[in-house]
């Protein structure tokens, strides 16, 4: 078997390669909010443009860029990226869901680093809502056909003579 050593670059270069070939978004802000590192998909998952994301990228310009186009709904721009910069620099972990503008229900979940800065990894939870939707309407249904059933059985049993 042959190895091969890879330089720091090299590396890096190979494991964002990777991360572009999962299902989930991906990014890394250092402890100052720039991007670090990113994955495709999370540009495409939050309907980003390909010019934000770059090596250094400031944290602000994506809560921007959202605000700008209503995905916190009206009020102050600069207010609403000044909310979430701050909320952001207490590096805790988080984890929520939010709905975009075309529907789909994306699961966000940060994670503080070691070093300062947070990974937060996207997932898009539309299809486990669904089920889940239709398996309560299904619950919901059934429920509602074992009552009437019941209810059927006590008006004859309360009709048959003791």
């Amino acid at each position: 078997m042959k190895t091969t050593a890879f330089s720091r670059d090299e590396s890096a270069d190979l494991m964002l390669e990777g991360l572009d070939h999962i299902d989930q978004g991906v990014t890394i802000f250092d402890a100052d909010l720039k991007l670090v590192a990113w994955n495709n998909r999370f540009l495409e998952m939050l309907n980003f443009p390909e010019i934000l994301a770059f090596e250094g990228a400031d944290f602000a310009s994506f809560i921007r860029h959202n605000a700008l186009r209503g995905e916190y709904g009206a009020g102050d721009v600069e207010q609403q990226v000044a909310e979430r910069v701050n909320n952001a620099l207490k590096f805790e972990k988080h984890k929520f869901e939010r709905t975009n503008a075309d529907g789909r229900i994306l699961q966000v979940a940060g994670t503080p680093l070691r070093r300062g800065g947070f990974m937060t990894v996207y997932t898009d939870v539309s299809l486990q809502h669904s089920i889940q939707d239709e398996l309560e309407r299904r619950v919901a249904e059934r429920t509602e056909a074992l009552k009437l059933s019941d209810e059927r059985l006590k008006l004859i049993a309360n009709e048959v003579p003791a």
